[in-house]
């Protein structure tokens, strides 16, 4: 289960016969080793090109390289946007921009799968495509203690279809070569699958820039 600020939240309802009153007994309070959830604060950063949306950071490759990203619940595979196809040479600018440029080359732990199509918004006609791979993936700003898991696949990208990165929170699994494999799985499942989260749902929030504006403090909003 994941909060991030996102949230992930389980509910679990114990579904049991119907039985008259005099049947009925109280059962002492069920104990639970399930971990508790994960609550991720934003980056603090409000950006995007048809935004401004509250962002979240993420730790990329080895050594570690920091991105913001906003959130998507329809993909499974997390994007970053990659340095030198995502920005011109040394237009800091368009980096901060997008989120930062990850750069691959200087990550020891990324392994490169080749270019496949995104998948997401082709019914808005927008069929970009990413060059899928794998690397480490860490959840929230620095220092601030969230997870971070090895082998995470991702798919870095350039196109301005999509302005920034994506940290992909449906447990969907990927696969490359066929509906009959297994697929790998995606960043909500392997949290699940090591037991470090009680479930694969989830809460989020976007945020609104305005939320906190002087007019709305004023308005007593």
């Amino acid at each position: 289960m994941l909060w991030l600020s996102i949230a992930f939240v389980s509910i679990l309802l114990r579904l049991v016969p119907w039985t008259f009153a005099r049947d009925v007994a109280l059962l002492p309070r069920a104990t639970s080793s399930d971990p508790e959830p994960i609550s991720v604060s934003p980056s603090q950063y409000w950006e995007g090109n048809d935004g401004p949306w509250s962002s979240f950071t993420l730790q990329v490759g080895t050594p570690v390289q920091d991105v913001r990203v906003l959130v998507s619940t329809s993909s499974q595979v997390s994007w970053i946007v990659l340095e030198g196809i995502g920005c011109r040479a040394n237009d800091e600018v368009c980096a901060n921009a997008r989120g930062g440029l990850f750069d691959m080359n200087a990550s020891s732990t990324w392994e490169s799968n080749g270019f496949w199509q995104l998948g997401n918004e082709r019914n808005l006609g927008i069929f970009a495509n990413g060059l899928f791979g794998n690397d480490t993936l860490g959840l929230g700003i620095p220092g601030s203690g969230g997870p971070t898991l090895g082998n995470q696949i991702m798919a870095m990208i350039g196109t301005e279809d999509f302005y920034l990165g994506m940290f992909a929170i449906n447990p969907k699994r990927t696969n490359y070569t066929g509906i009959t494999e297994q697929g790998q799985a995606s960043y909500m499942t392997t949290l699940k699958e090591q037991n470090l989260i009680p479930s694969v749902s989830f809460g989020y929030t976007a945020g609104a820039q305005y939320r906190t504006s002087a007019q709305d403090q004023a308005n007593g909003c």
